[in-house]
């Protein structure tokens, strides 16, 4: 994997080394074509993948992105006499922004992009869930945008694990079923692939309507 050259590298290193990293994340189907999703996945999984990004799936994308971009960029600002930094090689690295958000969110417990990070970091890094304790921390914010979890979560179960009891889990607890209706229904309808019956399969668990 990429790493940083410098231990307080510039805002061109940081960047690239971002965009490398994000090739080898759970969140590069979003930026492949047609064929290398072919050739990288599955046809079931590959035609979800086509089909979100002609829905909400790369605005998801870049949104992550962007939250980790910033999550970095704050992280590369912090002094490296820092205990955060103790025992460590002092480089604002992917791998510890897991830890730096969780620093930052007992100092700050409604800041956005401290929430952001810790809600895509189990997306980006193919984890079992998606982030949903830091999505259910987002929805109580005023700026909360309901179709970020669901694609979170989308996200997780085409790339690492089934995710349609934890997302209707996470919709009854984030009081968001209503909601989620329009959204699930627009993915079951327009969507391809193994994103339609995730979509189905969700709003039978919310006992939401598969038609409108």
């Amino acid at each position: 994997m990429p790493e940083l050259i410098h231990e307080t590298p510039s805002e061109s290193e940081l960047k690239a080394y971002l965009q490398e990293h994000v090739a080898s994340s759970m969140l590069a189907p979003f930026g492949m074509t047609a064929e290398e999703l072919s050739r990288s996945f599955c046809p079931e999984v590959a035609q979800a993948f086509v089909s979100l990004k002609q829905l909400d799936g790369q605005a998801f994308a870049q949104r992550a992105i962007d939250a980790i971009s910033t999550g970095l960029t704050m992280m590369n600002g912090l002094p490296r006499s820092d205990p955060f930094w103790r025992g460590t090689n002092c480089r604002p690295t992917i791998y510890k922004l897991r830890e730096f958000c969780q620093l930052k969110r007992i100092e700050d417990p409604r800041n956005h992009t401290f929430l952001w990070g810790a809600a895509i970091l189990p997306v980006w890094f193919g984890s079992n869930d998606f982030g949903q304790e830091a999505w259910l921390e987002l929805s109580r914010l005023p700026e909360f945008d309901l179709r970020w979890p669901l694609y979170a979560a989308l996200t997780t179960h085409l790339t690492a694990n089934a995710t349609e009891e934890q997302v209707s889990s996470f919709l009854r607890e984030a009081k968001e079923i209503r909601e989620s209706g329009p959204m699930l229904r627009r993915i079951a309808k327009e969507g391809d692939g193994l994103a339609v019956p995730w979509a189905t399969q969700v709003l039978q668990l919310i006992g939401e309507p598969i038609q409108a």
